[in-house]
């Protein structure tokens, strides 16, 4: 049976990561299982915690892929999982901006 056809937005979306770097990236952020981590609801200047919606406001959560190292600190590190958050954190904000992403951002493990 022949593979089916890669749709239009398929390929444009290939190619955006691919211009991204997330090829080069991906053994960075994808593990040996084929899966990401990733850390939800940091904040940071200028990013809103809410929007406004038609009937309440919308809290806003910022998503940040961890590299595997940084899974790796805090899923089997001795400082416990929330230790091992907030430290994530603050090496994120020491980097200059925490909701900062790219796929070659500098690991901060």
């Amino acid at each position: 049976m022949a593979a089916a056809a890669e749709s239009p937005l398929e390929a444009r979306g290939a190619e955006i990561w691919a211009n991204m770097g997330v090829n080069e990236a991906e053994g960075d952020y994808v593990d040996d299982d084929g899966l990401v981590t990733v850390l939800l609801g940091l904040t940071g200047e200028g990013f809103p915690n809410t929007v406004t919606g038609l009937l309440s406001p919308i809290r806003t959560v910022d998503i940040k892929v961890l590299t595997v190292a940084g899974t790796a600190f805090c899923v089997t590190g001795t400082s416990g999982v929330t230790d091992a958050r907030a430290e994530i954190a603050n090496r994120l904000a020491a980097q200059g901006d925490p909701l900062w992403s790219s796929p070659t951002r500098p690991s901060v493990v």
